[in-house]
Order: structure tokens, then C-alpha cells, then sequence
């Protein structure tokens, strides 16, 4: 996973449906975030920009706590599986997130449209 990119994002201007400001999460004796719901844009440059393979912008969370994370993802072209390997890769996420026990009930990894329409 490489994170450093340079250029413009085409979805800078999507997030803000989204992506929440710290601020709106007023109680105390709550997390300041949206754990394990992660808002981001995958997209492919035009093939003939250098490094043009599959990018990815996410704010973690649901977050928008500075600059969202860059990378991109190599290798996640080859399958479903690489570039879910890819995806995990980059933002850190894993299947035990806490010690709640209650794996069974967690919702398994999901792709979905700004619509909220599922994709994988």
C-alpha cells in the first residue's frame, strides 16, 4: 500500500453527506466517531497518468478529523479478495474490532453506493 498521492480527488466534493464533524458528537461518555462505518471513494486514474492503478480516499470512522488517508492500493486489480486484501491493508481494519465476543452478529464487510445500494 503506497501513501503518497498526489493530485486532485474526484470525490472531494461527496463527503459531505457522509462524513461527520467531530463537534456533532456532544456527549462525553460516547466515542466521537462512527466505529467501523468508513466513508470512502475508490476510483482509477486515466491510464495515462503516471500511477494510474486503483486509489482510494477514506475518512476513517466517518470522521472528517483533518485530510482524509490516501493510498494506493496495489495488487487489487487481480480479484475481489486482493483488493479486499488491499482495502484492509489501508485503512486497518480487522474483523475483532473490541472484545464485545459476539462475532456472529458483527456485519460482514460490505461495499456500498452513495445510494446505500450494496455492491459486494
Amino acid at each position: 500500500v503506497s501513501l503518497s498521492l498526489r493530485g486532485d480527488s474526484p470525490c472531494a466534493s461527496r463527503y459531505a453527506d457522509w462524513v461527520a464533524d467531530p463537534g456533532v458528537f456532544v456527549r462525553a461518555d460516547e466515542p466521537k466517531h462512527l466505529q467501523g462505518l468508513h466513508v470512502a471513494c475508490v476510483w482509477r486514474p486515466p491510464l495515462s497518468q503516471p500511477g494510474s492503478g486503483v486509489h482510494l480516499e477514506v475518512y476513517r470512522n466517518a470522521v472528517k478529523d483533518g485530510e482524509p488517508l490516501r493510498a494506493a492500493l496495489e495488487g487489487a486489480e487481480a480479484s475481489w479478495k486482493d483488493f479486499r486484501r488491499e482495502l484492509q491493508k489501508a485503512i486497518g481494519f480487522r474483523k475483532r474490532s473490541n472484545n464485545w465476543g459476539h462475532l456472529e452478529l458483527k456485519q460482514p464487510f460490505g461495499v456500498f453506493a452513495a445510494s446505500g445500494r450494496r455492491l459486494a
